[in-house]
């Protein structure tokens, strides 16, 4: 090759490097208004997207149909969310005009009774999802001899038995009511009800129930043709999100914007088998094998087995997954302000904000500031629990039972614990003075007044006074509840009983976590 072909092939070349920078450094350059076009094209074109339906709205979404007749692969297509079950999403690029987006209205546990109001679910980037709404259920053994209802004890008008399971019996559980102390059982096709109830205390689920879908009695007598509950499309869902490269550093990372409806509170759902619940504006995304959730505005709650973290406005957390991210290995890390997280998962979480701002949500969502730990905790225990501690469904185990006078007959209120110790369920409402022990709809709430900011009941003292001498001695009692966090009770309970010239006392300490709302959908 002479020498002026070199030179002509090295000025191509670097002719080449050059138009290339420019066209880079130019889509660079416009990328944040591609941003907001894209984001406001997709709020119009999706802006007829109804309950438990999804938008097409922007190229490349390949998704696994559950239909050959589904037609979901033109931006505008709107269709079903059960007509799909898995969805891949497209990374940001620019020159081939390409960023996933999808737009879902969910319904989760959003009553039927409120039918304007939906979830606004925006996938956006290199993710996969996967709608795991097949249902929950746990294998389990029956305990003892126990008749199963039609209802909980308290969704019933009689005490009229479906059928009694014997000890040992194996079983399926396929559902919870809401206080999680009654477990919805499939009794089969052959049975004249093909699902019944069964009281949580016998009966013992091999896994988290935790994770069961709360169901109500009605919508189980109203089902007679044996199917399992299903929850609705997309409440139960797995993200997992990609390592995507880009120029544009104003891009929004990988992941799923949710947004709950104003005045019906905390929305539940369930994401890589980590329970939420929502009352905000929230965005998930996977990073270095962890599930990650920052709160862009409002609350939302974070459960792995009974442990919960609280996040307010400016807080994230990260919850440890397998490889695969299909579930969590261990508990949720304690809350942290959101920059510490962009630190550790080298995330720019700033860049959501043009979602936020878009026609989609129209939050609208200011500058995020930086947020510190000790206003963060405080802001945390101020909306959460103004009253002491968190209104919801608490499961108790015991940790401490004294024996303090021996009974010399046989007393119930006093008998050791027996192995194993199951614990038990209790909800509970907390008013600016008062607890309320929730009972169910049969009976109205019991209450239990405030006697320090943190404690209900009788006062500690009472508890000491019982063991006096006493020249009539009566039967007796002192419980107290005290707040040891927003999410954890501690319940004292003695009990005295006087018989004749005989009499037995004791002492039980339990400790409380919480582990759901109340109801279905939480303030």
């Amino acid at each position: 090759m002479t020498t002026h072909r070199i030179k002509y092939l090295l000025l191509s070349l670097g002719i080449i490097a050059l138009f290339t920078s420019i066209i880079t450094a130019t889509i660079a350059q416009d990328c944040p208004m591609v941003i907001e076009d894209i984001l406001n094209t997709v709020g119009d074109i999706c802006a007829d997207t109804g309950r438990n339906q999804v938008c097409y709205g922007n190229s490349n979404i390949t998704v696994t149909q559950a239909s050959d007749y589904l037609e979901f692969n033109t931006v505008g297509d709107i269709t079903d969310l059960v007509s799909i079950k898995n969805y891949s999403l497209s990374p940001y690029n620019a020159q081939d005009n390409l960023w996933g987006i999808a737009l879902m209205k969910v319904q989760a546990n959003i009553p039927d009774t409120i039918p304007g109001q939906n979830v606004t679910l925006l996938a956006f980037g290199d993710i996969v999802l996967e709608d795991a709404t097949e249902g929950i259920y746990l294998n389990a053994t029956i305990d003892t001899n126990t008749p199963v209802f039609i209802a909980p004890a308290d969704e019933r008008t009689d005490d009229n038995t479906v059928t009694t399971l014997t000890a040992d019996t194996p079983i399926q559980i396929i559902g919870r009511n809401n206080n999680s102390d009654w477990f919805l059982v499939h009794l089969g096709e052959t049975a004249n009800y093909p699902n019944g109830w069964v009281q949580r205390a016998n009966i013992s689920p091999l896994g988290d129930d935790r994770l069961l879908l709360p169901i109500y009695a009605d919508d189980v007598l109203m089902n007679t043709d044996a199917s399992l509950p299903r929850a609705n499309p997309m409440s139960i869902f797995r993200l997992k999100t990609g390592i995507g490269e880009t120029n544009c550093q104003q891009l929004p990372p990988d992941g799923v914007l949710i947004q709950t409806p104003q005045g019906i509170g905390r929305v539940q759902m369930t994401v890589n088998g980590v329970r939420m619940s929502f009352g905000s504006l929230v965005y998930l995304t996977s990073a270095l094998q962890s599930l990650i959730v920052f709160v862009l505005d409002g609350t939302a709650t974070v459960s792995v087995g009974t442990d919960t973290q609280l996040i307010t406005t400016g807080g994230a957390i990260s919850i440890p997954m397998t490889e695969t991210m299909t579930a969590p290995t261990g508990t949720p890390n304690s809350v942290i302000p959101y920059q510490d997280i962009e630190a550790l998962f080298g995330i720019n979480l700033d860049n959501l904000l043009s979602v936020g701002n878009s026609n989609i949500f129209n939050a609208p969502l200011d500058e995020f500031k930086d947020v510190n730990w000790d206003d963060m905790h405080q802001d945390i225990i101020s909306t959460f629990a103004p009253n002491g501690a968190m209104d919801g469904v608490y499961f108790f185990t015991l940790i401490d039972f004294q024996m303090l006078i021996p009974p010399t007959f046989d007393d119930p209120s006093c008998k050791p614990p027996t192995e194993p110790y199951k614990g038990f369920i209790q909800s509970f409402t907390f008013a600016p003075d008062t607890l309320y022990i929730n009972y169910g709809s049969k009976y109205p709430p019991y209450p239990v007044p405030k006697i320090s900011p943190n404690m209900w009941g009788d006062a500690p003292e009472k508890h000491d006074s019982l063991l006096t001498p006493s020249p009539t001695p009566k039967t007796d009692y002192a419980i107290t509840f005290t707040a040891i966090s927003p999410t954890s009770l501690q319940l004292m309970s003695s009990y005295l009983t006087a018989i004749s010239n005989s009499k037995s006392l004791c002492k039980r300490t339990y400790i409380g976590t919480w582990i759901a709302p109340l109801g279905i959908i939480t303030p």
